[in-house]
């Protein structure tokens, strides 16, 4: 929800757990995580008391921050204060994080929303004095002309007019598989940044939405707030508190727009995604003709265009159980068949269309000539076999290969055009010679 792809989890109090305990925390850990970022992250025992795993915990957190992605370096800054306190002899200070920058000592600033005009007077990051400072840091900032009381946590700090101040926004809101059922018109906190506002969530073409969907929506907000396109958000409920979901802010405007003749194009998107959940998104040109707009007009909505296809940010392609049972047939499918499948149109008879192109897409079927499909476990034993062969013989016959794989001589055949096709093996009258030093992959 909030655009997360790398993280690790620390087991605390590691020290006070036998290893059967452990394993069993590390078991829960692993169900809580699964369908998150964190599905298959590194589990870390430590303790504070023994400074067990510690040093194991620093590395891995290097080694993540260096496959971290530089925050842009270009256009206005932009701070999240996440506390303020004054100080005798300096005045307001600010804890916050630099999003985006950088910004420099002595910088006119604006204090938003409140819209107040301030000027940066000192930066300090982890006990350093500093005359500029790069986006993805924390910082104390000391501000001048900005008066304690005029300051409060979920305040944004950033180069005069880079923000827009609105109680109206527009975005796609993607729940959480677990959370619960939200009804149009539902009193929700929305949370954005280090602030959270109170607010109204219209839920746009349908009356309600259901754990694991997308929709796009319309917030009202109860009080003004700064943002900018592309923003994400969280929304949770009052009582009992959960997160219902986040998203993706894609238009902020200060009232309600006149409704369009045309339909609304997230709407469109979203229930293509209902339908076709393991597609990648709907084929442009089709999107096009069916909403009436153009593609710069996608893209400023905030819609994802990629190969050919449009989709909704946020929309990535899962598996619903029904589906994921399907998806788990098809592989027993293809693995029952090993290294001698049957046609393409007597599996296709058997088995969900949706779910054989969504595997293939993924590389867990590969196609075989234009008639057939392999499990990649097969397709690799079949590459071992040809490598071996190599190493023995040198040359590569088809009654050699066929007897080794054990197999007729046509899936044999099968499988030695298609390394052919892919450059592995180049056929030269009854031989075969490997033109690669290893199996592919």
């Amino acid at each position: 929800m909030l655009g997360l792809e790398l993280g690790l989890v620390a087991i605390t109090k590691a020290d006070l757990a036998d290893r059967s305990r452990l394993a069993r925390v590390e078991e829960e850990v692993r169900a809580l995580t699964a369908g998150t970022f964190l599905a298959g992250a590194p589990l870390l025992p430590v303790s504070a008391r023994t400074g067990e795993g510690l040093e194991e915990l620093r590395a891995a957190l290097a080694h993540l921050a260096e496959r971290i992605p530089p925050r842009p370096v270009e256009g206005p800054f932009r701070l999240n204060i996440d506390r303020v306190f004054s100080k005798d002899g300096f005045g307001t200070i600010v804890t916050c994080t630099l999003l985006e920058g950088p910004v420099a000592l002595g910088e006119e600033a604006v204090l938003y929303p409140a819209g107040r005009a301030v000027r940066l007077r000192a930066i300090q990051s982890h006990g350093l004095t500093l005359q500029q400072l790069e986006p993805g840091h924390r910082a104390v900032l000391n501000l001048a002309r900005g008066d304690r009381e005029e300051v409060g946590r979920g305040d944004i700090l950033a180069a005069p007019g880079s923000m827009s101040v609105t109680q109206w926004a527009e975005g796609i809101l993607s729940a959480l598989p677990n959370a619960p059922p939200l009804k149009t018109g539902s009193k929700l906190w929305l949370h954005h940044g280090a602030g959270q506002v109170l607010c109204r969530c219209t839920l746009r073409g349908r009356a309600a939405l259901s754990p694991g969907e997308d929709c796009p929506v319309r917030l009202r907000l109860d009080a003004p707030m700064a943002a900018r396109v592309g923003d994400r958000f969280l929304l949770r409920t009052l009582s009992p508190a959960a997160t219902v979901g986040g998203g993706v802010l894609l238009a902020l405007s200060p009232a309600p727009r006149v409704a369009e003749v045309r339909p609304d194009p997230l709407a469109l998107l979203a229930d293509y995604h209902i339908r076709y959940p393991l597609r990648e998104g709907m084929n442009l040109a089709e999107m096009l003709a069916r909403w009436g707009g153009t593609s710069a007009e996608l893209v400023g909505l905030g819609v994802r265009l990629r190969g050919g296809l449009a989709a909704l940010p946020s929309f990535r392609p899962k598996y619903s159980p029904e589906l994921a049972r399907l998806r788990d047939r098809a592989e027993v499918y293809y693995r029952r068949a090993g290294l001698e499948p049957a046609g393409n149109t007597e599996a296709d008879a058997t088995l969900d269309r949706e779910v054989v192109v969504k595997l293939l897409r993924d590389g867990v079927l590969l196609p075989l000539g234009p008639e057939h499909r392999i499990h990649r476990r097969y397709n690799r034993l079949a590459l071992e076999t040809l490598f071996a062969l190599r190493a023995e013989e040198g040359t590569i016959s088809l009654p050699r290969y066929r007897d080794r794989l054990g197999v007729s001589r046509a899936a044999a055949l099968l499988l030695l055009e298609s390394f052919d096709r892919a450059g592995i093996t180049v056929r030269q009258g009854d031989l075969r010679t490997v033109t690669v030093d290893a199996p592919p992959g």
